[in-house]
C-alpha cells in the first residue's frame, strides 16, 4: 500500500470514529497531529466563533476542539470524497 492509500485509510478510520463518537475522539486526532501543525477553520476566528481561529500547535488544536464541543452537538459528520496526493489528503464532507 502506498503513502497516499495509507493516509486515506487513516483518515477514513478517523472520520468514522469522529462520526460514531459524535465528537468524542479528540484524543485520537491529537495522537497523530504534528506538534507544529497549521490548523484552521473556514470561519477563521470570526465572532461568534472565536474558537475557530488559526492554531499552530497540538495544545492549541485541543482548545479548538474544546470550543467546538462546548458550542455544538454533532448530529452527523459524513465524508463524501477523499482526494490524496503525496502526503496531503483533501476531504469533502458535510456535518450537522
Amino acid at each position: 500500500m502506498g503513502e497516499e492509500a495509507r493516509n486515506v485509510e487513516l483518515l477514513k478510520a478517523s472520520y468514522k470514529r469522529w462520526h460514531d463518537s459524535k465528537g468524542g475522539s479528540v484524543e485520537h486526532w491529537l495522537g497523530f497531529v504534528s506538534e507544529d501543525v497549521r490548523f484552521g477553520s473556514i470561519a477563521g476566528g470570526a465572532e461568534p466563533l472565536g474558537f475557530t481561529g488559526p492554531r499552530s500547535n497540538r495544545e492549541a488544536v485541543r482548545s479548538y476542539f474544546d470550543g467546538l464541543l462546548s458550542e455544538f452537538e454533532m448530529i452527523h459528520y459524513t465524508v463524501h470524497d477523499y482526494v490524496a496526493q503525496g502526503d496531503m489528503v483533501f476531504v469533502r464532507c458535510t456535518t450537522s
